[in-house]
């Protein structure tokens, strides 16, 4: 297996560039760019975040997401599904009150929020598989949610890291599955 490309960019921008212009550079250098999304449903997976918490990926960058893909004849929508645990995100009402007071609306982010796991976080039917929440239970019905990540460690705490090799390992693992879903 051929070596993957490593993609790096830190927080800090030149005058004139922004971190949304970096993560759309990004998009258009890597992979991601040559999956064909025309014509397709195409789930953009992640976390609108409790009420009051800031560790969530803000709706300006799923709106960099969302126009990538529509512009390549994609139907994106942003998804995310029902927690296990009492909160803002127990149910697909309060979920959606939730992703809207963090941002998260069609006007903001160009796609529709859809909770994936229906009203009351029960339509779903139980399937034994290996692993994973919310993302695994999609992928195995057939719509790929993979939950991106890093490699990091230690991820809220105080001490977070990204070994290096874990990093490579990741991206190599993610580079491996964007081709499989491309075909």
């Amino acid at each position: 297996m051929p070596a993957s490309k490593v993609y790096f960019t830190d927080f800090r921008c030149r005058i004139g560039v922004s971190q949304l212009d970096k993560l759309r550079k990004l998009l258009e250098k890597s992979e991601f760019s040559q999956i064909d999304f025309d014509g397709k449903f195409v789930a953009i997976k992640l976390h609108f975040g409790e009420l009051g918490n800031l560790s969530f990926l803000r709706a300006n960058y799923a709106k960099v997401v969302a126009d990538f893909i529509k512009e390549r004849g994609g139907k994106p929508f942003i998804t995310d599904c029902n927690t296990l645990y009492v909160g803002g995100r127990a149910n697909a009402l309060d979920h959606l009150d939730s992703a809207m007071r963090n941002g998260y609306s069609p006007m903001t982010t160009g796609a529709q929020c859809i909770i994936a796991d229906g009203l009351k976080g029960e339509d779903y039917d139980l399937v034994p598989i290996r692993g994973g929440t919310d993302g695994a239970r999609l992928s195995f019905e057939g719509l790929p949610c993979p939950n991106l990540c890093t490699g990091g460690e230690n991820f809220h705490g105080r001490f977070e890291y990204v070994p290096a090799d874990d990093m490579e390992t990741i991206t190599n693992l993610l580079a491996q599955l964007m081709w499989q879903l491309a075909e």
